[in-house]
């Protein structure tokens, strides 16, 4: 699933794909094989490529995200279309940035949830991805139980939109 992010005054398309022997990643159009994630948690990530070791830090607050990596910090945001960010979180649903497994949900329905409170963890490539919600809600839907196997794109959670007061 492809993400457009803005980069000072650049538009950027990026992409993750599992791939059996890594990971794709698409930036643009032109696509990178990773041949192996060494070691990834929500602030670091270590990949191999050839014979080069990238490690990159990243800090990640609502829409955006700042990426560490080779002494300089560029910070992104994700772009909103058509009702969902780039990140794949929508008013009102949260999607899956990549196929993978749920390995913990973190929430149920009914419950009332804050901005940036952490509803499910998804384990793809051995990378865990943090879904966490946009904006204060109320879950309506939980789609997946931990275990199941997801696709891109595939509707995870759904929220009502409000503010904890409202709920």
């Amino acid at each position: 699933m492809d993400s457009t992010w803005t980069l000072g005054e650049h538009r950027i398309v990026i992409g993750f794909r599992p791939a059996e022997d890594g990971l794709l990643v698409t930036l643009d159009g032109v696509e990178t094989h990773l041949e192996r994630v060494l070691t990834h948690d929500p602030h670091e990530i270590v990949l191999r490529h050839g014979e080069r070791t990238i490690r990159a830090f990243v800090a990640a607050d609502g829409d955006e995200r700042w990426l560490h990596f080779e002494g300089r910090t560029y910070h992104f945001t994700a772009e909103r279309a058509s009702g969902r960010s780039g990140a794949g979180v929508g008013e009102g649903d949260l999607t899956s940035p990549m196929p993978g497994k749920v390995i913990e949900v973190r929430v149920s329905e009914g419950q009332a949830v804050t901005a940036g409170q952490s509803l499910m963890v998804i384990e793809a490539m051995k990378m865990e991805y943090d879904i966490s919600a946009p904006f204060a809600g109320q879950v309506t839907h939980v789609h997946f139980a931990a275990g199941e196997m997801v696709d891109a794109g595939a509707t995870l959670v759904e929220l009502h939109a409000g503010s904890e007061n409202e709920l």
